[in-house]
């Protein structure tokens, strides 16, 4: 048996991006059908952009723990969902930081790990997207 195991992933990958996609389609049209409009003097100001250096300072806000992740985000404009994901970036950055390995080993390892993560993100959100479709 020869295959390619990164090729077999970028394959998931690229099959679970076109199934979220679908799904995510499917989410917003049954949203705009249901949902009432919004007033201009509801929505939350979005920052269009945040920088490395913005990203940082918030995460260390939230690595200090002096308030709860909800509030920081309300204070900072942002979904307290993103913020996880930062945080959890974050995390993962520092793992990286601490690995000595140098080498082509290395950057493949991180980079199959960087995939497999992918992986397991986008099956928690077809799996949970499935859920709220079913009801």
């Amino acid at each position: 048996m020869n295959f390619n195991l990164n090729q077999d992933v970028v394959e998931a990958l690229q099959k679970a991006k076109r199934f979220s996609a679908e799904l995510l389609h499917r989410f917003h049209n049954v949203a705009a059908q249901t949902s009432s409009p919004v007033r201009d003097d509801q929505r939350c100001p979005q920052p269009s952009r945040w920088t490395a250096e913005n990203r940082y300072e918030i995460v260390m806000e939230i690595l200090k723990c002096k308030e709860p992740i909800t509030q920081i985000a309300r204070k900072h404009q942002v979904s307290d969902a993103l913020m996880h994901r930062w945080r959890e970036r974050f995390y993962e950055g520092g793992k990286a930081a601490l690995n000595f390995e140098t080498g082509a080993a290395a950057v493949s390892r991180s980079r199959e790990q960087a995939l497999e993560q992918k992986i397991e993100e986008l099956e928690k959100v077809i799996g949970h997207r499935r859920s709220k479709s079913v009801f």
